[in-house]
């Protein structure tokens, strides 16, 4: 068996109390955004980590904290750079924690070979370094032995690059900022049972690993532009692997920690309070260092690389698109719409501006062609039919980008193409990230969207909806409406209201595992996990009261 240990952790010296009326003293609130991946995004606004630390800080400050929680599932900084305005920038942030250690984890290329009949390797935590150590090879190449199988791990120099290059352009852009806001990089990990719990050895042992190589090269970063972090993985897998007592002095297993049993996202019982209070604890040892604003001279940093990315990107959104085909419809998930069609020659496009466009949206098992006008320098366009994308047709993320665009003013049309495949699905596009201005007078909102395009319309159907008397009094009768867009019909799907929360039951979906999501307008969206459903929640009715969702 594959046996993992630890070094004891020198013990944390008891914080005092500190006076935190001199951190943003300037402010009558503290605007908190937290993004990363899923392990940011668990539990949404109200149990997530961001959400508890937020909470602790206003009762440190004695100030109203808002709290947003721009994380979104299987994402890392790459894609972070094209959200850094929308999500971020957007709510005038006073501080942002930054979580990408995991999804930017993939640094190192894994090969395996036969190692049959010797010993697993035993991989050591040292909780001085925060890290795993791992024997190295003749070559100086980290490896491990599991199962018969020997894996080593080449760092992928040009993959770390491109890491540094990312999470250098989401400091930059918040640190070029008119008002500077204080950056707190965060970095997580996974647990050792994952190993176990994953359905192949080859390819996905080093998960284990690599999110530690890749905390190495944030911290580079942080460094650098003297960004504070905090080593949440370090004090997780101490309390995992050595048996240490939580700052609450109880000892937890890992499958009290984390969601069910994947050793990868911190359950919003157990999990995330750790994870909230390692923060507060950190941070309260020395406020001085966490929260005040990096003092780093922009100007004076060299580049890690030519970085292209240091100008704030902005989304056009699928509102502004024109599109053709009849296979388009609205759908959205974890609150973001986005419009989707599984039907071949369905063509949407935008018109914008810059030298840099990324297509935003997500798709499994399609083709699809990109045409960008003017997009050379001699004036002619850009053509190329891009592969399959692994990603679920309900995870958002790059679906492609380019980065050499003549400066000026471009159309970009994408065209679904045949995929003549069983696994053939939908092709997701909720807008595109551009460098170029913003268009006087802003974008078109959801609500003209729909009111121009009725066809997109929700309807209310395959299911029972079952609330109580209360819920159904302050929601549905003051003009929210239920719906459901489920992909095979017939499924029983109730609504219900269990711990103050909205809950969703039904066909192969599990119960949802978070509330209301506060940042929507018009729209309250519940997530859940579930194979055969798309989207299931509360919208507001025409003429409702907006007021009654808070």
């Amino acid at each position: 068996a594959l046996t993992i240990c630890a070094l004891q952790c020198p013990s944390i010296a008891s914080a005092q109390e500190d006076d935190y009326s001199a951190y943003f003293a300037d402010k009558s609130e503290i605007n908190c955004v937290a993004i990363g991946g899923s392990i940011t995004a668990a539990g949404g606004v109200s149990a997530s980590w961001g959400s508890k630390v937020s909470t602790w800080l206003g009762e440190k400050t004695g100030k109203k904290v808002n709290f947003y929680n721009a994380g979104i599932g299987g994402t890392g900084s790459d894609f972070g750079i094209t959200r850094l305005y929308d999500d971020v920038v957007s709510h005038d942030p006073d501080i942002v924690f930054v979580e990408f250690s995991v999804n930017d984890r993939a640094i190192y290329n894994e090969s395996a070979t036969d190692a049959s009949g010797e010993a697993d390797t035993e991989i050591v935590f040292n909780a001085d370094l925060g890290k795993y150590v791992l024997p190295t090879d003749a070559d100086g190449n980290e490896y491990l032995i599991y199962n018969g199988k020997k894996y080593t791990y080449t760092l992928n120099e040009g993959k770390r690059a491109v890491v540094k290059r990312d999470m250098e352009a989401i400091t930059r852009q918040l640190l070029a900022l008119p008002k500077r806001p204080v950056i707190i990089y965060n970095y997580v990990g996974f647990g050792e049972n994952h190993i176990a719990n994953t359905s192949s050895d080859d390819n996905r042992i080093g998960r284990l690993v690599m999110p530690r190589a890749c905390i190495d090269v944030h911290e580079e970063i942080a460094e650098k532009y003297a960004i504070p972090s905090i080593n949440i993985d370090s004090y997780i897998q101490n309390i995992m692997v050595n048996g240490a007592a939580a700052l609450d002095g109880n000892t937890y297993t890992q499958n009290e920690i984390y969601s069910s049993t994947d050793c990868i996202h911190p359950n919003t019982t157990v999990g995330t309070t750790l994870y909230a209070e390692y923060m507060e604890k950190v941070i309260s040892e020395n406020p001085e260092k966490y929260l005040t604003v990096s003092a780093a001279d922009v100007n004076t940093k060299e580049k890690e690389s030519n970085n292209i990315y240091d100008d704030t990107f902005h989304t056009v959104p699928f509102t502004e698109a024109k599109f053709s085909g009849s296979g388009w419809k609205e759908a959205s998930y974890n609150g973001k719409q986005h419009l989707k069609t599984s039907d071949t020659g369905d063509t949407i496009s935008f018109d914008f501006s810059g030298k840099v466009v990324f297509v935003r949206g997500a798709q499994i098992g399609n083709r699809f062609n990109i045409t960008i006008t003017n997009a050379n320098e001699d004036g002619s366009d850009y053509i190329e039919d891009v592969a399959g994308y692994k990603n679920a047709d309900t995870q958002y993320d790059i679906l492609w980008k380019k980065a050499d665009l003549k400066d000026g003013e471009h159309k970009i049309t994408i065209t679904r193409l045949d995929y003549p495949s069983a696994d053939a699905g939908n092709l997701a596009i909720c807008g595109i990230a551009v460098n170029g201005a913003i268009p006087e007078g802003g974008f078109k909102s959801l609500t003209d969207f729909r009111d121009e395009h009725p066809e997109f319309a929700k309807t209310i159907g395959g299911f029972e909806s079952d609330f109580d008397g209360d819920l159904k009094s302050s929601f549905v009768d003051a003009g929210w409406e239920v719906y459901n867009d489920a992909k095979q019909s017939g499924d029983d799907i109730t609504v219900d209201v269990k711990d103050g929360r909205l809950v969703m039951y039904g066909g192969k979906s599990t119960a949802v595992k978070h509330g209301l999501d506060e940042n929507e307008s018009d729209i309250i969206y519940l997530s859940y996990e579930a194979s055969n459903t798309d989207n299931v929640g509360l919208r507001l009715a025409d003429g409702a009261d907006i007021n009654t969702k808070e």
